[in-house]
């Protein structure tokens, strides 16, 4: 499965705005509709649907590219009995995956470049993207599933690191970053051994960057897990020759050999406890 994005251009169905009229059928299954439940936004298509249909289910690659719709799933219209759909009026370099295994309510799109599927549809909430190949894939919905981590505010990191506050010892992800900031999923985020705050409640604390010019090759994965590492610290399993400071810009370990070990997955590594210093220097 695969996920991320940048713009094309679909035959206009409407320069109308909003949500348009009751008319044109969609596949036989959906129709473009009016229905004030829909409070479809300036530039969006409201479509109704029945049996198990999607305005956006008719996707296609062309080249390698995806050339599709995003839409967001509204739930059931009181006034037809179908499911509403809020959708973009212009095709992107996402395609819906009917196949994507995500979550209900959630919903899967295939994704090319760097944008996720929010940059075309605002009102989506999507998980963090999952990289196969050139596409990126992600589950998405109406609503935020619930995460157990926020960005913090007065944690101890550097000030190039970015602080967050976990519960539940989930991790943070991308898809929980300010909408200001990257969200690209090319590069997840990289994470400290956590600082236990509350071990009643285990709460953590994480210092984490997101890299940049990582190789699709790289075989070095952070991992909080790895015995011995201080908090603070960044942990790494490695499953190939490489090593983290190869992979990450401003990494260093004072052991390039590191410990035989497994991953998180169970898979034979190289395991390192490494510090992180800006790539300025600083």
């Amino acid at each position: 499965m695969q996920n991320a994005t940048s713009a094309g251009s679909w035959l206009l169905l409407l320069a109308l705005g909003a949500c348009t009229s009751n008319a044109s059928d969609v596949d036989g299954a959906c129709a473009v509709d009016s229905d004030p439940q829909l409070q479809c936004a300036s530039g969006f298509i409201g479509y109704s649907c029945n049996d198990g249909a999607r305005p956006d289910e008719n996707g296609e690659f062309v080249d390698g590219v995806p050339q599709g719709i995003v839409c967001t799933d509204q739930g059931v219209l009181q006034s037809s009995g179908g499911t509403g759909f809020c959708c973009t009026s212009e095709t992107t370099p996402c395609v819906y995956d009917p196949v994507a295994g995500c979550v209900a309510p959630t919903y899967g799109y295939q994704c090319l470049g760097s944008d996720r599927p929010e940059a075309f549809d605002p009102s989506l909430y999507c998980g963090e993207g999952v990289q196969e190949a050139d596409l990126i894939e992600y589950c998405c919905g109406a609503q935020p599933l619930p995460h157990g981590c926020q960005q913090a505010t007065g944690a101890t990191c550097a000030e190039t690191l970015v602080p967050w506050t976990c519960t539940d010892q989930t991790l943070p992800t991308e898809a929980e970053l300010g909408a200001n900031q990257s969200r690209a999923d090319f590069n997840l985020l990289v994470c400290s051994i956590p600082t236990v705050v509350m071990a009643a409640t285990t709460t953590t604390n994480y210092c984490c960057f997101t890299p940049t010019s990582v190789s699709l090759e790289a075989s070095c994965l952070f991992d909080t897990t790895v015995p011995g590492c201080a908090p603070g610290s960044f942990g790494f399993a490695c499953t190939g020759p490489d090593t983290p400071a190869q992979d990450y810009a401003g990494i260093s370990c004072p052991d390039d050999v590191g410990v035989a070990g497994v991953n998180p997955q169970g898979y034979r590594a190289s395991l390192y406890c490494c510090q992180y210093q800006s790539v300025d220097g600083g």
